[in-house]
């Protein structure tokens, strides 16, 4: 699990669009982040109320 932050709404939205991105040679699935709250409403994701996985590790960028 990762976060990157952007400075303006309009790049958030075209990143949104593509449907593939390879990072590092990993495929990954880009969301937008939502609240604690909106999180809660909406069910939250399981993960995130059952713990991180135990297959999450840091990413190598060297």
């Amino acid at each position: 699990c990762g976060f990157i932050e952007f400075d303006d709404y309009d790049s958030v939205d075209k990143i949104i669009l593509e449907k593939n991105h390879i990072v590092c040679g990993h495929q990954i699935d880009v969301q937008k982040a939502q609240s604690k709250d909106n999180a809660q409403r909406s069910g939250g994701n399981i993960r995130s109320q059952q713990g991180p996985s135990s297959s999450m590790s840091r990413p190598n960028y060297n």
